[in-house]
């Protein structure tokens, strides 16, 4: 047993010699690595340790029945072959750590940066709602009194028109009532958006709001020479707890739309009670739309092809905030077309609440 101990002794001399010298010799390609990674501490030195004390077992295991002259040559080759390689391995865990520290410390980097980005964008969006919401409310006074006058002297209340008077008159009111209502859509879109939007809940009956949409344009679809009527199925509907200004808004949108793009025909308003649900629909006899279009006109800024067809101006704004307002009376709303050319439904479905 001596015999055997007094070689790996001497062996583990020149092993621990060659390794110093290995560790000097690769300083300076570790240290820095180490540094950033910390690998220089306690779980290299005993991974390093680990693989020496293995080795030395299988040793023992292998010289156990060779003649001595033959152990002393076998430990002094392998421990030597040992020496060299043990320092590299090393080397190599600490340089893989540390490419694995650095990608995740280049990853929280990339993280933090792109934190602050979101941050400015974010105060960046803001800034723009509420210019606009200054800039909708700043207008929408003006042209309401402009509304207001404009009634007015087409309702006679300053002496009696000419026709030609009136007529300019009327365009000018019909202009009037179109700005209003984008300054709203405006105004409504920076409220959704910000979370700012409220709701005031009634029991409304939902019929008186149609019938007040019916007046309200029943002068624009004479002005065309539509039709403007009004279609029930069945007199019983329950009130439904509602935010009455807010749903007129919808269906102002809704019946305008219909009026603008139907060059001739009819617009029909539409209440239907379904049990569970009461449904409100505009159905017209002009331009259509394509089917593949359908599901886009109600994204923010969105407007069908048809729109190359008519000198009628929009923004895109209008069915998104429908669709913003229907959906937080919990209904849906939706359009329906057989083409172009074929006229088109716009419906939305409210709850009936006990």
């Amino acid at each position: 047993m001596f015999k055997i101990n007094l070689p790996l002794l001497i062996s583990g001399c020149l092993f621990y010699n060659n390794d110093m010298a290995s560790k000097e010799k690769s300083k300076q390609a570790v240290e820095p690595t180490a540094k950033r990674t910390g690998c220089s501490g306690a779980m290299a030195e005993l991974i390093y340790l680990a693989a020496v004390i293995i080795l030395s077992i299988i040793l023992l295991r292998i010289v156990e029945n060779v003649p001595s002259d033959i152990k002393t040559f076998a430990f002094f080759s392998i421990l030597f072959i040992a020496a060299y390689f043990l320092p590299k391995i090393k080397q190599a865990v600490c340089s893989t750590t540390g490419v694995n520290r650095r990608d995740d410390y280049s990853l929280e980097k990339k993280l933090e940066e792109l934190s602050s980005i979101n941050k400015k964008l974010k105060a960046m969006d803001e800034n723009k709602s509420e210019f606009v919401s200054i800039t909708a409310h700043q207008l929408r006074t003006p042209l309401t009194v402009i509304k207001g006058y404009v009634a007015m002297i087409l309702d006679g209340d300053y002496g009696r028109l000419d026709g030609k008077m009136e007529d300019v008159l009327t365009k000018v009111l019909i202009s009037a009532e179109r700005l209003i209502r984008l300054t709203e859509n405006l105004l409504n879109i920076t409220r959704i958006e910000s979370g700012r939007e409220k709701y005031s809940f009634a029991e409304t009956d939902l019929m008186a709001i149609v019938k007040s949409v019916h007046h309200d344009l029943e002068r624009s679809a004479q002005d065309k020479k539509l039709e403007l009527k009004i279609e029930a199925a069945g007199d019983n509907f329950p009130k439904l707890k509602i935010d009455a200004d807010k749903i007129k808004e919808v269906m102002m949108n809704l019946a305008d739309n219909a009026i603008k793009y139907t060059a001739k025909g009819k617009v029909v308003l539409g209440l239907e009670n379904k049990g569970k649900s009461i449904i409100f629909s505009v159905s017209d006899t002009g331009l259509g739309v394509k089917p593949n279009e359908l599901d886009k006109l109600f994204k923010k800024f969105s407007r069908g092809s048809q729109k190359n067809k008519t000198k009628v101006e929009g923004t895109g704004l209008g069915l998104y905030v429908a669709k913003r307002i229907i959906e937080a009376h919990r209904g849906k709303i939706w359009a329906e077309s057989a083409g172009e050319g074929k006229g088109s439904t716009f419906s939305f479905e409210l709850p009936i609440t006990e």
